[in-house]
């Protein structure tokens, strides 16, 4: 019987290694705004790979994907760069966001129909955007697989996707996977993480770990909201002093919560915690019909939005990723519509108890995996005091066994984390690092929710910080020093090599210009004095970059709801 189980598995892992790479390959020639001369350094794959047993058939339900990797003229193979594999939140909000408006070589420009080249974080590693759980984005459902409803489902559909992403482009000579993403994926990344680090086909591959403004504990991390608008100046207490008071009694309700010490009584996410949210945005306004963007305090929004109508690059997203020709480039014809998010998926998914990714960091840890916690010092949702509070409570048991302490200083009565170096990125200041063995943790500036979105460039300095810390200590406790990060010397090679392509293109194109004309009949044109019509003009301001919108990019990311829901809370406030 176990014989033929090994052959079963063995069989079909046969199939799904004997699909054709090329059917996946996205077809730069018909993806809108794709300029050519960036195919010398990237080629892509996309599309949905079945979840479901058995072979790959239509009308399964499946993940789709969408990987950047450097072209294999330029040199690379998977044993020289790391696979970086991203996830967003939500939950079932689409990995397309970290492709194209976070991380990833491209971005959707503000016509909708044309792309820009990024610094990402594709100058050094190669990247995968999945979007999941099954129904998000692209990824489709079938009768047999409905919605996921747990980690444990989600986490399951991933496994079967790496292992079948791996077999199909034959990529095991991989040497190291850092597994990636943000606010929700505070839940998606460990799971995943302790998943490829107990399969023995992804157990020496799986070094380092990279979550940014991650949600790991949200009843935890709900108590973080008062002391942050504290901290910030956000809140004036003195400007409303009776709202300031219930908020405080809900703090102290959430705090009840957290000393439940049987973990099974207590929800993932308790009414009583998140009030204390809903009640900050419903009592403190910046104006009339206004309210604190919670992804960006720097900013407001209108209310009750509160930082979900943006951001203003999301309509451009939404525009480029619901074109038919994009659609079939990256073979998922006939969704109609993109949505960035999916209201069925965010209400099917109800983790169990106690099942929090952060329970999970001090395991990693000890494994071996660096885990690196990023946080945009102007995200209020998911917010830095937050995360220190989860490296205080699950990162303990790995400190307290390696002998680290936590140094801490107290600022307006909020017990904050002195930070070991300054962190300079490009000769900026980018922000603020701290490290206690395989534990990173960097405090971002002027980076809100989405920090990539931000602060592109020296959002790879992240990165950098993170592989270095695979190879030793980033900075010594305590030194008081600055740490440097900078480009590397290959995105400068990656950037001159396209420069060089498209030289010679323009070269070639004027030499073949300039042929055309000195053999053209000698002629009278009954255009030489005309005036300029509609189309000559502007295509004069799409080559000048003059035309369309010049509107102010934001930034947004929607942890819970489309739309803020907010609770039925005592009417002792002035809304």
């Amino acid at each position: 019987m176990i014989l033929l189980s090994v052959l079963l598995v063995a069989l079909v892992g046969n199939v799904w290694a004997n699909i054709l790479p090329e059917s996946f390959d996205v077809d730069v020639e018909a993806l809108p705004g794709f300029k050519r001369e960036w195919a010398s350094v990237l080629e892509m794959h996309a599309g949905v790979i079945s979840v479901e047993e058995g072979e790959e058939s239509d009308g399964n339900a499946g993940l789709f994907f969408w990987d950047f990797r450097q072209n294999s003229s330029s040199g690379n193979t998977c044993g020289s760069r790391p696979l970086v594999v991203w996830l967003n939140g939500g939950p079932g909000c689409s990995s397309m966001d970290g492709a194209l408006m976070e991380i990833g070589p491209l971005r959707v420009a503000d016509s909708g129909h044309e792309l820009e080249w990024n610094k990402g974080w594709f100058e050094k590693a190669d990247l995968v955007f999945i979007d999941q759980p099954v129904g998000t984005g692209f990824s489709p459902t079938s009768e047999s697989t409905p919605y996921d409803t747990t980690l444990v489902d989600s986490t399951a559909h991933l496994m079967k996707f790496m292992h079948r992403y791996f077999d199909i482009f034959h990529l095991d000579s991989y040497e190291s996977i850092i597994v990636a993403g943000e606010s929700y994926a505070g839940q998606y990344v460990p799971h995943l993480a302790r998943a490829l680090k107990d399969d023995s086909r992804f157990s020496s591959k799986v070094d380092t770990v990279l979550l940014g403004n991650a949600w790991l504990d949200p009843n935890l991390q709900s108590l973080a909201y008062v002391p942050y608008v504290l901290d910030t100046g956000v809140v004036d207490p003195q400007s409303d002093k009776s709202s300031f008071s219930y908020l405080l009694s809900l703090q102290d309700q959430c705090q009840n919560i957290q000393n439940e010490e049987d973990v099974s009584k207590i929800p993932f996410e308790a009414k009583e915690c998140e009030n204390i949210l809903n009640k900050l945005l419903m009592s403190y306004k910046p104006g009339p019909k206004r309210c604190i963007n919670v992804y960006d305090v720097s900013k407001d929004d209108s209310y009750p939005q509160c930082g979900t109508s943006w951001p203003e690059l999301l309509p451009a997203t939404t525009t480029y990723l619901s074109l038919a020709e994009v659609q079939e480039a990256l073979h998922v014809s006939g969704n109609g519509m993109w949505k960035e998010c999916n209201n069925d998926v965010h209400r099917s998914f109800t983790p169990r108890n106690g099942n929090y990714g952060a329970s999970l960091i001090s395991s990693l840890l000890n494994d071996g995996v660096h885990v690196n916690l990023f946080s945009g010092m102007n995200d209020l949702i998911c917010n830095y005091l937050g995360t220190e509070a989860v490296i205080r409570k699950y990162a303990q048991p790995y400190l307290i066994a390696h002998n680290y302490t936590i140094n801490t200083s107290p600022s307006r009565g909020i017990d904050k984390f002195e930070m070991d170096a300054e962190w300079i990125h490009s000769g900026e200041t980018a922000g603020a690092l701290w490290q206690r063995g395989n534990l990173t943790y960097v405090q971002v500036a002027n980076a809100s929710h989405m920090v990539a979105y931000d602060v592109s460039e020296a959002s790879i300095g992240i990165l950098d910080l993170a592989r270095r810390a695979n190879n030793g200590t980033v900075v010594k406790t305590g030194e008081n020093s600055a740490v440097e990060t900078q480009s590397s010397r290959n995105a400068y090679r990656v950037d001159a090599i396209i420069l060089a392509v498209s030289t010679a293109i323009v070269v070639c194109v004027l030499v073949y210009a300039v042929y055309v004309w000195r053999t053209r009949p000698q002629r009278y044109s009954a255009l030489a004095n005309s005036r300029p019509s509609a189309y000559t003009r502007y295509a004069y301001e799409w080559m000048a970059g003059s035309g369309g919108s010049s509107r102010k990019k934001r930034v947004h990311w929607i942890d819970e709801t489309d739309d803020l829901e907010l609770a039925s809370l005592p009417q002792n406030d002035k809304t």
